[in-house]
């Protein structure tokens, strides 16, 4: 799991092909630590599939300000580089999951033929 800033966030998750959860945080809010927990159970399911990240609100406000994460902790679907979702809270591993391997699978079927 990466920790992002505005720089990072652009190089590691906004391009074609690039399916991403990112988690708006603090340290100091107890649904943010259990969310970072999932996030880490995540990253040891997808591996390098799928892009997981966390933003920490007091260190980059700017980043939080974009994407107006006014609830902690909120959570960045993303594929292709474009915002697919929105989702202020806590929210459950399972749902997490199946909703990278949604996306995961969508991005494999819009992906273009290799050419021979």
């Amino acid at each position: 799991m990466n920790e992002l800033n505005g720089v990072s966030f652009i190089s590691q998750v906004q391009h074609p092909g690039v399916v991403a959860l990112i988690v708006f945080y603090a340290d100091w809010c107890a649904p943010s630590r259990l969310q970072i927990s999932t996030l880490d159970s995540l990253t040891k399911i997808f591996g390098t599939k799928v892009v997981i990240g966390q933003v920490n609100v007091d260190l980059d406000p700017s980043l939080a300000d974009q994407f107006q994460a006014r609830t902690l902790p909120t959570s960045l679907l993303m594929a292709g580089g474009e915002l697919v979702e929105i989702l202020p809270g806590y929210q459950q591993e399972e749902f997490l999951k199946q909703y990278l391997d949604q996306l995961l699978e969508s991005a494999s079927q819009e992906a273009p033929p290799s050419s021979s």
